[in-house]
């Protein structure tokens, strides 16, 4: 696959990203119970995780598409790297609440 446009990858980059802090999120706050807490007084825990990981989704993504060297990342690699993170933040939540 050729090289993506800044945008693409830049968002790609951002998703990578997104699902990690989730998957560190979670970890988190079920792991501080003053964080859950704190989720917990602005409205449901998952609704506020939600719209934090949207929200650094969105930001990130801006931010690094009009990064100049987002244009020389191959859609091949970025597509392999967000696969293995959606597979790892998944094992790691599964992993989280069986061993939890």
């Amino acid at each position: 696959m050729n090289n993506l446009s800044a945008k693409t990858a830049g968002y790609t980059i951002a998703a990578i990203i997104a699902i990690i802090a989730n998957t560190l999120l979670v970890i988190a706050k079920e792991t501080n119970p003053a964080l859950l807490a704190a989720m917990k007084s602005i409205a449901h825990h998952w609704v506020v995780q939600s719209v934090v990981i949207v929200l650094l989704f969105f930001l990130l993504g801006l931010i690094l598409s009009k990064w100049p060297a987002m244009r020389h990342f191959n859609g091949t690699f970025l597509a392999l790297v967000l696969t293995l993170a959606t597979v790892v933040a998944g094992i790691g939540i599964v992993g989280f609440f069986f061993f939890a």
